[in-house]
């Protein structure tokens, strides 16, 4: 893992019922692939971070109600984003 990176042991971050994920101020530059198998999830905030993408499987999350990018630097959002 590098630094700045999701690591696979995040799930103190995730809610009790498995469908929030918080990692909002986290000083991350990077979201990796594997988020978009978390189909079930309906929050995910990635507020206040320095990530300057998303990868196009956040599209795969479309039980999602909320998503939060705010307080990036995100300079484009995928395609796939617009299906959620």
């Amino acid at each position: 893992m590098r630094p700045g990176e999701i690591p696979q042991e995040f799930i103190t971050c995730v809610s009790d019922d498995g469908t929030k994920v918080d990692l909002s101020v986290q000083g991350l530059t990077a979201v990796p692939d594997w988020v978009g198998n978390l189909t079930a999830l309906t929050r995910l905030d990635l507020g206040g971070n320095q990530l300057t993408a998303v990868p196009e499987s956040v599209g795969n999350l479309t039980a999602l109600t909320t998503l939060d990018l705010g307080g990036n630097q995100l300079t484009a959002v995928p395609e796939s984003v617009g299906n959620l």
